[in-house]
C-alpha cells in the first residue's frame, strides 16, 4: 500500500510531467503562431500592395474621365446655348408659349 508521503511525491512527478508537455506545447504553439503570423503578415502585404496598384490606376483613370467630361462640356455648353436661343426664337416667330 502506497503511503501519504509516497502519494504526494508521485502526484510532484506527474505536475512536473504535465507543466513539462505544457510548457512544451506552448512552445510548439507559439513557434506555429509566428509562422501564420508572418504568412498572413505577407500576404496582406502583397495584397496590399496590389490594390493600391490599383487603386492608382483607377484614380488616374478618373482624371481623364473627368478631364474629358470638362472637354465636352465646354464644347458642347455654346453649342447648347445657341439652340436654345434659335428655339426661343422659332417659338417666338411661331408665337408659341
Amino acid at each position: 500500500m502506497l503511503t501519504k508521503n509516497d502519494l504526494q511525491q508521485i502526484r510532484g512527478v506527474v505536475k512536473e510531467e504535465v507543466r513539462s508537455e505544457v510548457k512544451n506545447g506552448v512552445q510548439n504553439l507559439d513557434v506555429k503562431i509566428d509562422r501564420v503570423d508572418k504568412s498572413l503578415s505577407a500576404k496582406i502585404d502583397s495584397v496590399d500592395r496590389s490594390l493600391s496598384s490599383r487603386i492608382d490606376k483607377l484614380d488616374k483613370k478618373l482624371d481623364k474621365v473627368q478631364e474629358d467630361i470638362a472637354e465636352y462640356l465646354n464644347t458642347l455648353e455654346p453649342r447648347i446655348t445657341k439652340v436654345e436661343k434659335q428655339v426661343d426664337g422659332i417659338e417666338e416667330h411661331l408665337n408659341l408659349p
